[in-house]
């Protein structure tokens, strides 16, 4: 299968430095405009000028490539002061620089850019700047889908630093130097949240109980047979409680329960036998 660089080649019809790190790609759809664009690392790729053949096929692989490879960031004209942010935030004096490193070195490649970004969205809702917050989770979201939603929720629940950096430091003392361990039970974790359930505004009580009860016995499943529930906002920390006390009359296990007023969370931990 030809590899990211020869597909860009040929899309964009010339040659290109093999030493292109991290491409920013901006798609663009302006009828007669120019094909594309380059400028050092920065490359401008108009859909409309494209045959279809490119459209259907080649661009397809070369999203799919960059996305899995993390050969580049890919823009929309909107993303590219959001995604400049998220590189400038790595700097930030804000942000643990060892966190930022482990983001960087240990979590797989294709979340990399992901984990980064919801870093930015934690940092901007800890600053009080909600909207903005909103817009960099959108935009990720809408870039990664359900991944990128799945990431920012365990991120602002402080999963990096307090589930999976301890996961990965545990097993690499256990002797899983090739990660493998690691990566199966973080997958679990990014794509099932079996150790999470996040509220919001939508759900109802109900629902909510159901989630839980269900998740439940995941947890005991993989053996972690802790589960905590997370709700941002006055809204959902009061469905939150209302919640963990049906749980717990569900159960009979008594949750500890921690509330940040400054931050508007709360969180409710289950320990299962």
């Amino acid at each position: 299968m030809p590899s990211f660089l020869d597909n860009l080649k040929q899309l964009i019809g010339g040659d290109i430095s093999h030493n292109l790190n991290r491409a920013k790609i901006a798609l663009v759809n302006v009828e007669n405009g120019p094909r594309t664009i380059v400028e050092g690392n920065a490359i401008q790729l108009n859909v409309a000028e494209l045959t279809t053949k490119e459209r259907e096929t080649l661009l397809p692989q070369i999203i799919k490539q960059a996305v899995q490879e993390e050969n580049a960031i890919l823009l929309s004209d909107e993303s590219q002061t959001k995604i400049q942010e998220i590189e400038d935030f790595e700097q930030h004096p804000g942000i643990d620089p060892q966190l930022i490193s482990f983001a960087h070195e240990k979590i797989p490649v294709r979340d990399r850019v992901i984990w980064k970004g919801a870093l930015l969205v934690r940092h901007q809702h800890l600053q009080g700047n909600n909207q903005r917050a909103t817009e960099l989770r959108f935009d990720l979201i809408g870039r990664f889908g359900d991944r990128a939603k799945n990431i920012t929720n365990l991120c602002t629940a402080n999963y990096l630093e307090q589930i999976i950096r301890p996961l990965w430091e545990q097993l690499s003392k256990q002797g899983d130097s090739e990660n493998q361990k690691f990566f199966d039970i973080y997958e679990s974790i990014v794509t099932e949240q079996p150790f999470a359930v996040f509220v919001s505004l939508h759900e109802t009580e109900e629902e909510i109980v159901r989630e839980v009860l269900s998740k439940k016995e995941l947890v005991i499943k993989y053996g972690w047979r802790k589960l905590a529930i997370h709700g941002i906002g006055e809204g959902n920390i009061r469905k939150v409680q209302a919640v963990a006390e049906k749980i717990r009359l569900e159960t009979g296990v008594q949750p500890s329960i921690s509330i940040q007023s400054e931050a508007r969370h709360i969180k409710v931990l289950f320990q299962f036998a």
